[in-house]
């Protein structure tokens, strides 16, 4: 794995956790709306090539929601919006530590 690739395998991550922050943010806001259906985000894997993972895609899908399970959708997305931010926090020490691995080689060749 390049360095490149790993910067882009995090930034896909750095994506999909602000793609499910957005969300969950969405459906906190609006959860009292008439008519309003709530969303989720389903994340699956990226394939470079067969066997070779190369980042995460995140969809978003319209899901069902009752009135009875408005306590219960309101905590999922709370739960949501931690996962996000611990994602987000993982992708970022990614980031830096392919910067630092960089740095270090080419001072290395230098």
């Amino acid at each position: 794995m390049t360095v490149s690739s790993i910067f882009e395998t995090a930034i896909s991550g750095l994506n999909a956790a602000g793609r499910q922050a957005h969300v969950a943010a969405n459906n906190i806001v609006n959860i009292n709306t008439d008519g309003f259906t709530p969303s989720e985000v389903r994340q699956s894997t990226v394939y470079a090539s067969p066997g070779r993972a190369s980042g995460v895609q995140a969809e978003v899908f319209d899901t069902e929601r009752t009135d009875a399970g408005r306590e219960g959708s309101l905590v999922r997305d709370f739960i949501t919006l931690i996962a996000a931010r611990e994602a987000y926090a993982a992708n970022i020490a990614t980031i830096e530590t392919a910067d630092r691995l960089s740095r270090d080689s080419i001072d290395l060749l230098a």
